[in-house]
């Protein structure tokens, strides 16, 4: 694969799947979830003594009690069979008498589907009449419906009324809600304590979500004095109901041992009863447990198959994990652009989604909500930029990678930069280019710096400034950046722009960079050894670095590696071999001295061959030059 210029094919895995406890948020539950408390077991609860026929008879003359009634016994099955369709009948008919618990039932049936077609205005238009006729139940509904826009155009001033008066009524989902808006700051200011006061109220009569973001409040210390055995009561409150956001809390409690001792396996153990109720960020947290050995085994199976989990909940993290570990075939997967193409398409729009919606609260620290956008969208871009796995695009790249530099991604930048320094756009717009990889620079990408320095040397989309060139080109090399380094070797060599001429300097940029493989630099220490130029002379150094720099297609070394064979310089006499490398030479030279000396070199050579020697020379030559691509130097 082609990728960009000098730039690895490969991201690592986003932080969480490496570090993956440390990175989830505290263990909220999201605010105003309207389908939190809309419980169809629940609208059974009422059934009272009197016999099935009893009540039949009383709903079919007329009564709306014994209508209700009737409606909630179909729900539960309870002396009637269940049927949730007959329910739905008889609390129409309820409703229709204007009886509000009735009405509120059968808006929980139409909002979810179960006995009626799933209609969500009708459901909301239902909450409201049980609303307006004082079912603080209802109310609640109805302000999450505005917190939502579900059903209702978003109103932030009609949410908090109707959840206030849910609230003051005493209902546990309307003290949640309206402990989530002081919490959360939403459609309010944001008070802890007034926070912590709703929770309390709504913990009290059970609401596992009240129970989790009470307890983080005494974890933390906000709104109340910190207190981390209430914190832990609290949330073991809420995992004893099997609300698996209360798993979840004790799972992250006894793996970041902030409130009770660490116990890994412990933690474990609450984060698979979480992931097996089909928590999306338990599943990732068991996943990356599985990865690193946390309180279990190393399975890099069982990884995949709760990050698979998660993902196929649209768990936007999970689907860019997956897609990043597909790409290089990581966790044990083989190596598949296309699944990860497609992962890294959805989870990057879901993420884009989830971000832009304030109810939705993501369980992860900020920064990793960042990383993944920065990982993901630079590993889909250069997907595009390659077209595998994608049709190539290049204006999908540069949006996908303007999007990983936006959020912190260097090496976009990086990369932005050589899309307007090659045209990829349209004409080439060096300023662009320039400005981009100014970017990078600042933060600290030495591919990037590297680039800044060519372009202050050579003047091409800045001006010309020779001091600035060093400067750019020795904080890369000093970064490790084998280019920045062998630029260093160059400007010391021949004493350029400034610098000295002091070829012990170059000799020792050129070691650093030929060490990575950079094939110019490994010719340029062959010569230094073999001519005494900054280094001892050394005839065996010198082959030593000119066959590595000859097996990259380096003229130069090739013509150094031919005529050593030539002659028997620091190796046997092998003139078979040398006509291989000099006739290498001579093709890849560019006109000019080297190639006149290489031509020189190979006519030697052809000189003391046979027919069938030479010919068997040309072949091997050939067979070599195509591993190259056709470039003169």
């Amino acid at each position: 694969m082609n990728w960009p210029a000098w730039r690895s094919s490969r991201v690592a895995l986003v932080r969480l799947l490496l570090a993956p406890l440390v990175m989830a948020a505290a263990p909220t539950t999201g605010p105003f979830e309207l389908s939190r408390g809309l419980d169809i077991a629940s609208l059974g609860a009422s059934v009272g003594p009197e016999s099935a026929k009893t009540i039949v008879a009383q709903a079919e003359r007329g009564s709306p009690t014994a209508q209700e009634k009737l409606g909630e016994m179909y729900v539960a099955g309870a002396k009637v069979p269940r049927d949730f369709g007959e329910a739905a009948r008889w609390f129409a008919k309820a409703a229709a008498h204007k009886q509000p618990l009735a009405t509120r039932d059968l808006a929980v049936l139409t909002y979810l589907g179960v006995g009626v077609p799933q209609d969500t205005n009708r459901a909301v238009a239902l909450f409201r009449q049980a609303a307006e006729a004082g079912l603080p139940t209802a109310q609640a509904s109805l302000g999450a419906a505005y917190a939502n826009g579900i059903g209702v155009p978003q109103d932030w001033v009609q949410a908090l009324a109707w959840t206030r008066k849910a609230a003051e009524h005493g209902d546990p989902n309307g003290e949640y809600h309206l402990g989530a808006s002081y919490d959360f700051g939403m459609g309010i200011a944001a008070d802890p304590t007034e926070a912590a006061h709703w929770y309390e109220k709504a913990a009290g009569q059970g609401h596992s979500g009240a129970q989790i973001n009470l307890g983080v409040l005494y974890e933390q210390g906000r709104g109340v004095p910190r207190d981390p055995s209430r914190a832990l009561s609290l949330y073991t409150q809420s995992a004893t109901q099997g609300d698996s956001g209360g798993e979840r809390a004790l799972g992250l409690a006894y793996h970041q041992g902030r409130i009770v001792p660490r116990d890994d396996a412990l933690s474990a153990e609450w984060l698979l009863r979480a992931a097996k109720q089909g928590d999306a960020m338990s599943q990732i947290l068991l996943g990356s447990a599985y990865v690193n050995g946390i309180g279990v085994p190393k399975d890099q199976s069982q990884a995949v198959h709760w990050f698979t989990a998660a993902a196929e909940q649209r768990e936007p993290i999970a689907e860019v994990q997956l897609g990043l570990a597909y790409d290089p075939g990581q966790l044990g997967l083989a190596r598949d652009y296309a699944t990860a193409a497609r992962l890294l398409t959805k989870g990057l729009a879901d993420l884009q989604i989830a971000t832009k919606q304030p109810l939705r609260r993501l369980p992860y620290q900020p920064q990793l909500i960042e990383a993944t956008f920065a990982d993901g969208a630079l590993e889909l871009g250069l997907l595009a930029y390659n077209g595998v796995a994608v049709p190539q695009d290049m204006k999908r790249a540069a949006s996908l990678l303007r999007l990983s530099s936006e959020h912190g991604s260097a090496r976009a930048m990086a990369i932005v930069g050589d899309i307007y320094r090659d045209g990829r756009l349209g004409a080439p717009d060096l300023p662009e280019a320039a400005r981009w990889y100014r970017k990078a620079a600042a933060a600290g990408n030495a591919d990037a710096m590297n680039e800044l320095g060519t372009f202050y040397q050579t003047g091409r989309g800045l001006e010309k400034d020779p001091s600035q060139a060093i400067s750019w080109y020795r904080q890369a090399a000093n970064q490790g950046n084998a280019p920045a380094q062998e630029n260093l070797g160059r400007l010391y060599w021949f004493g350029w722009d400034g610098l000295p001429k002091d070829p012990e300097a170059a000799v020792q940029w050129f070691e650093r960079a030929g060490s990575q493989g950079r094939p110019w630099s490994q010719s340029m220490l062959a010569l230094a050894y073999r001519t005494g130029q900054g280094a001892p002379v050394d005839d065996e150094k010198a082959l030593e670095w000119a066959r590595k720099a000859a097996e990259q297609g380096d003229a130069m070394a090739e013509n150094t590696v031919g005529y050593a064979m030539l002659i028997g310089r620091a190796t046997a006499i092998d003139i078979e071999q040398s006509c291989v490398w000099l006739e290498l030479a001579v093709e890849r030279a560019g006109p000019g001295e080297l190639k006149d000396r290489a031509s020189v070199n190979l006519m030697h050579a052809l000189l003391q061959l046979t027919d069938e020697q030479i010919a068997a020379c040309k072949v091997h030559a050939a067979t070599w030059q195509s591993r190259f691509a056709s470039k003169p130097q």
